[in-house]
């Protein structure tokens, strides 16, 4: 990869050694990756599969998924990292946390496991 700015060519390659005048100079400077920063979108409370569209449709990609317990349903987005509004380009992924499936833990269940 060529880092935006970077000075690509030059010419004429030696330096011209003139009396009259400055001596013309060519530079081409790299800009084909300067990254397109866009603002994150809103996805909390979205489903997780909604989510993943949203962030591609606008040219962000899904990072880490965190699953954590909650009292919202399975694969509801709970929190995103950037935060929506943020600014970024698509080389940073979104991470999210998500809602995981509750565990069907019965009273008789939990009363065994205390013994």
């Amino acid at each position: 990869m060529i880092p935006v700015d970077l000075v690509v060519s030059r010419q004429p390659t030696e330096p011209e050694i003139s009396s009259v005048r400055e001596p013309e100079v060519s530079l081409e400077v790299s800009e084909s990756l300067k990254a397109e920063v866009k603002e994150v979108p809103l996805v909390v409370n979205m489903h997780l599969d909604e989510a993943t569209e949203v962030l591609k449709r606008e040219g962000f990609n899904v990072g880490n998924i965190l699953e954590t317990a909650s009292r919202f349903s399975p694969g509801t987005v709970l929190s995103q990292n950037p935060k929506n509004g943020c600014f970024a380009g698509p080389e940073l992924p979104v991470d999210l946390v998500v809602s995981k499936k509750r565990s069907r833990l019965t009273l008789r269940r939990l009363a065994r496991l205390r013994r």
